[in-house]
């Protein structure tokens, strides 16, 4: 007889080398809590309860390979929000959570928003849901990435505006046009951190959207950040999400290009991971 136990214990098996025992057990009891409509404290609370679930062995590879529990699942939560997500698109990220927080209480009211790099459209949506008059705009180079974005403006509600455009072009891309409030999570992380990262992330998740050049790690602000001089109307504001190692040369790098105010913040990990500068 296949208990609820067994059958947890297989598929954490199957990735704990890669999370750990606690975390591949609390993957585990998600999948077979979500195949098999069973509560998670149901699964805790009653481990010798029988139980069958077809396909063990294909979702145990899947997990032996490394494939994000959000891309088995087919979705990510996010701002208490449910998104579709798939390899294409980056998995949504509590820090970036942390990011649409602190817009919020910033206090700033915008009209208009531009999202440059929007990968599943998480940061686009929640900002449209945070302030439903605003006119929002969200951009990305992939196509594969605003095919998601754009079923979840469509299953979540949102009027946004989605375009493909270069985040190193977009002063051209909006040429004639302002926004109040511009924001971005880009690509970040030095091409020479990957092997220290988890398969689960190298191996499925656009790279497009994670690596920058060694040489030249603070790219994407740059770019960004020059087209917001242009581009943000008297008073507006831009937000960046960051990496920690980088977040004090990225503060000089925008105070060097004349922007008024620029303030780091610090995530519940207390690493200074979000960016605010006021043009």
């Amino acid at each position: 007889m296949t208990t609820r136990r067994d059958i947890v214990d297989r598929l954490a098996r199957a990735c704990e080398s890669i999370y750990g025992r606690p975390e591949a057990l609390r993957i585990a009891r998600t999948i077979v809590g979500e195949r098999c409509g069973i509560s998670y404290s149901a699964l805790l609370a009653d481990p010798a309860e029988p139980l069958e679930m077809d396909g063990a062995e294909e979702l145990a590879e899947q997990l032996r390979s490394g494939r994000p529990l959000q891309y088995i699942l087919g979705r990510a939560e996010f701002c208490g929000m449910e998104f579709s997500v798939r390899e294409g698109c980056l998995i949504p990220r509590p820090e970036t959570e942390e990011l649409i927080l602190n817009i919020r209480i910033g206090g700033q009211r915008p009209a208009s928003i531009l999202d440059a790099g929007t990968g599943s459209g998480c940061i686009a949506i929640a900002l449209k849901r945070l302030f439903p008059e605003a006119a929002v705009t969200a951009v990305d180079l992939s196509e594969d990435a605003l095919g998601i974005a754009r079923e979840n403006a469509r299953q979540l509600g949102a009027e946004i505006e989605l375009r493909q455009a270069d985040a190193f072009d977009l002063e051209r891309e909006f040429a004639g046009r302002t926004f109040d409030l511009i924001v971005s999570n880009p690509p970040y992380i030095p091409r020479c951190e990957e092997a220290e990262m988890r398969i689960n992330v190298t191996r499925f998740e656009p790279r497009e959207a994670l690596f920058v050049p060694d040489d030249d790690p603070l790219c994407f602000y740059r770019a960004i950040g020059r087209a917001a001089l242009k581009l943000l109307a008297p008073g507006g504001s831009l937000w960046f999400e960051l990496h920690e190692t980088w977040a004090e040369a990225c503060r000089d790098l925008l105070v060097g290009m004349g922007f008024d105010r620029t303030e780091l913040f610090r995530d519940l990990n207390d690493k200074p991971r979000m960016l605010w500068s006021r043009r």
